[in-house]
């Protein structure tokens, strides 16, 4: 070849990268240009372990595309829909937004504790939804099951009930106890078949370090679910006008044959479960009174003896069965 033709295949090749860097560098400063007006990527997730990512096609399939058919309840948090994956895995999917949730995942991630709802996996959208998937829990939750017409939940169980959830509440693991706070309500308690309690949603946790001790907040909570318990109605869950006076009449009730007269007309009460029903209403006011000495480990011990409160106390308060030296034995075994 020519040098004649050599310089010109030359120049030809200089200008063509020449032209091709110009414009990449007009399409980069066009995206900058108009860079303001597209939508923010969605916030990083850090989690301090694995999780299971599914992809949005996987929770369309499972849910029929989050039809309203699958719509179990809306939360304050997200809306619930149920699910089964390739026919065989049951699951709960809560649909969110990733500043609600995030927390939430990021706790589960942390934790993997086993008085919570097992969380199986997440899916976060380009769009800004944040979609949590939850083993299926085979009773529900507590207000749905209260709210049932044909309810049959006897005294046992809800005892039972009540015992598992503030145990759940105080029970520690290596290095912190998860106390819940506002979430401690009928509808965030799930049930497995036994009645065995999960704890769910977990927007509104928070950690708490060992050593550090219950969040008064969480005893008044836990006394609006005892109420639940002994009602029948969605007293925490705060939208039931009903609910809502019922608990103004309770509060004042001193009577013991008004205070029975009030409770879930469902539950069966024999003549030995009485003094229980009203030892647990008792403790139920107390904990709603602010009272700054209890505290979770204590409402435990009252449980755990629920016949004798109602043997030993009067309607109006538990001052009678709270004396110092009662007092000071049960800080000690608490201890």
């Amino acid at each position: 070849m020519e040098p004649e033709s050599v310089r010109l295949l030359l120049w030809g090749l200089f200008s063509l990268f020449g032209f091709l860097v110009f414009i990449f560098l007009l399409r980069n400063l066009s995206k900058q240009k108009h860079g303001s007006s597209s939508p923010s990527p969605p916030p990083p997730i850090y989690l301090c372990h694995v999780i299971r990512e599914m992809s949005i096609a996987t929770l369309r399939s499972a849910t029929d595309n989050f039809s309203m058919l699958r719509l179990i309840r809306i939360g304050h948090s997200g809306d619930f829909f149920s699910g089964c994956i390739d026919g065989a895995e049951k699951i709960v999917v809560k649909k969110g937004v990733v500043e609600v949730l995030n927390k939430e995942l990021e706790l589960y991630a942390c934790l993997s504790d086993r008085r919570l709802v097992p969380l199986l996996g997440y899916c976060q959208e380009e769009n800004d939804n944040l979609f949590l998937v939850y083993e299926f829990m085979e009773r529900g939750d507590l207000a749905t099951l209260l709210a049932r017409k044909d309810r049959l939940l006897p005294w046992i169980a809800r005892l039972k009930i009540a015992i598992e959830v503030v145990v759940k509440m105080i029970e520690k693991d290596s290095n912190y106890s998860l106390f819940m706070s506002s979430d401690v309500k009928s509808s965030s308690i799930l049930l497995v078949a036994n009645y065995e309690v999960r704890l769910g949603s977990l927007t509104r946790a928070m950690k708490v370090e060992q050593g550090e001790g219950s969040l008064s907040y969480d005893v008044q909570c836990f006394g609006i679910l005892l109420m639940d318990l002994v009602s029948g109605l969605d007293v925490s869950g705060a939208e039931d006008p009903s609910a809502q006076k019922w608990l103004q009449k309770a509060m004042n009730y001193t009577d013991p044959a008004a205070l029975l007269a009030s409770i879930d007309p469902t539950l069966i009460v024999e003549e030995d479960l009485a003094n229980e029903i009203l030892g647990v209403m008792t403790l139920a006011k107390a904990c709603l009174s602010s009272a700054e000495w209890l505290s979770m480990k204590l409402v435990r011990q009252f449980l755990d003896q629920s016949t004798h409160i109602g043997d030993t106390i009067s309607m109006s308060g538990l001052e009678p069965f709270l004396s110092s030296s009662t007092l000071n034995e049960m800080n000690v075994s608490s201890a």
